[in-house]
């Protein structure tokens, strides 16, 4: 038998997520703070290291999910749910971390078209979070193919977006 979310705990989960977004900004902070180690860096050095810490943080996410689902892991639910919904919250900070002013070769990656067809690059974003979101919620059920078919669109939209506006390792 599965639970069907009931209205009266939809205040408490949206309480969980705004604490558990909250406390993984936090965390990341954190870590922008202490990657810092006492150098002066320009707002624009800045963002290009939260940026980096933003998805260095996804694509963690992503791979533990990518092996749960390729078979070389046992998939887990729980772990899969904690880390679709990771990816859900981080995903939306994207958009802050690129600042006009972190155009900056080679500690970036990202490739000037970005700040030139900012437009596309913040639809591409959005639809990110959108794939994001809408892996989370099939995580949260115990349709597989639902969450196959919903990470096949999160991992595409990733693909996409790199392509254009990642320059190659």
């Amino acid at each position: 038998m599965t639970a069907t979310p009931s209205s009266n705990h939809r205040p408490l989960a949206l309480a969980r997520l705004v604490q558990y977004v909250l406390a993984l900004a936090a965390g990341l902070l954190g870590i922008v703070l202490w990657a810092h180690g006492g150098e002066t860096l320009s707002p624009g050095e800045q963002a290009v290291r939260y940026r980096h810490a933003l998805y260095t943080a996804i694509a963690w996410n992503v791979g533990q999910m990518r092996v749960m689902l390729d078979g070389s892991h046992d998939f887990d639910q729980a772990r899969f749910a904690a880390a679709a919904g990771h990816v859900a919250a981080l995903s939306p900070l994207l958009t802050d971390a690129f600042p006009t002013d972190s155009n900056l070769p080679p500690k970036s990656a990202a490739r000037a078209e970005v700040w030139r067809d900012w437009p596309d690059f913040e639809r591409r974003l959005a639809k990110l979070t959108a794939a994001g979101e809408s892996l989370a919620a099939a995580a949260a059920g115990s349709d597989r193919e639902r969450v196959r078919s919903a990470f096949a669109d999160l991992t595409a939209n990733c693909k996409s977006c790199h392509e254009r506006y990642k320059q190659d390792d």
